[in-house]
Formats: C-alpha cells, sequence, structure tokens
C-alpha cells in the first residue's frame, strides 16, 4: 500500500500526551522541537473497525482491525518526513503503518455515527500504526485509557 506523503497521523496512545511527542521528537536532534510542538496541529478523532488494547507488561497500548470496535484520539497535522521517520522508529517492529479514514469531531455526542463502521462526521485520510506483532501479547479484556501519572514514568523510561 502506498502511504501519502506528510499525511496527517493519527494517534491513540502514548503520542497523545504531548510531552512524550516532544521528547521523541526533540531527543532526535529536531532543533524546531526542542521546547515547541507549535508547528503542528491537533484535533480529536475516531477510527471506525479498530478496538484498543493494553499490550501485557507495557505502558502503551496498539490497535487491531475489529468490525464493531472504534478508537477515540488524535489527528496530528503538520509533521514533515524527518519527524515520520523518529515516530517510525519509536514505533518499532512491533507496529505497521496503514492508511485509514479518520472521522473528525464534530461533537462529542456519539450518536451521531449510524452504526460501528461509520460517522457522519467529516473524514480524513491518515496513516495510523496497526500492531502487527504477537496478538497474544495484547490483553484483550482490558482497555487501554490515557493516564497521566503512568504516561510521566513512562517519559522517565524514553
Amino acid at each position: 500500500m502506498v502511504l501519502k506523503e506528510n499525511a496527517p497521523l493519527f494517534v491513540y496512545g502514548t503520542l497523545q500526551y504531548k510531552p512524550i511527542l516532544l521528547r521523541v521528537l526533540a531527543a532526535q536532534g529536531l532543533e524546531h522541537c526542542e521546547g515547541s510542538i507549535e508547528h503542528l496541529r491537533f484535533s480529536p478523532g475516531s477510527l471506525y473497525g479498530f478496538k484498543r488494547f493494553a499490550v501485557s507488561n507495557e505502558a502503551y497500548p496498539a490497535i487491531v482491525a475489529d468490525a464493531c470496535g472504534v478508537v477515540d484520539g488524535t489527528i496530528i497535522e503538520g509533521l514533515g518526513s524527518r519527524e515520520m521517520e523518529l515516530l517510525d522508529r519509536y514505533e518499532g517492529e512491533e507496529y505497521e503503518k496503514v492508511s485509514v479514514s479518520v472521522s473528525i469531531a464534530q461533537h462529542s455526542n456519539a450518536s451521531n455515527a449510524s452504526n460501528a463502521g461509520g460517522s457522519a462526521d467529516p473524514q480524513v485520510k491518515c496513516v495510523v500504526y496497526v500492531w502487527c506483532d504477537d496478538e497474544n501479547r495484547l490483553v484483550k479484556g482490558q482497555t487501554w485509557t490515557l493516564d497521566a501519572r503512568t504516561m510521566e514514568d513512562f517519559l522517565e523510561e524514553i
């Protein structure tokens, strides 16, 4: 699959926590990111047809295809090719980058979705990191939530 260059990125896990995003980009020597990610645009979005799970013994989540699933997250626009390379390195071989359509959240009422396969909200083509490692590592009975304390601990590890 050919991915659109400089397409927006849909994030649903640790990269939603801006200090982690900043650390990943700044620690890799991108001068304009040191202390700032102001050049990026962030907006809420929902990805239909996927489900998010905790990864066993990790602070980060994963998503896998699930026809009835929906994953809320953040659309990041304005990332350059060098930044995407750094994010690819951060995500590692456990994930593959795929092209998806993400619903741009227009309002907080989830009833605007006619079913789990679609939404009445406008769509944007994004790339997203999808789990491609052993699915036995996913904790299927446990969803993952963004927790500031856990993210602060994780930030110290990266």
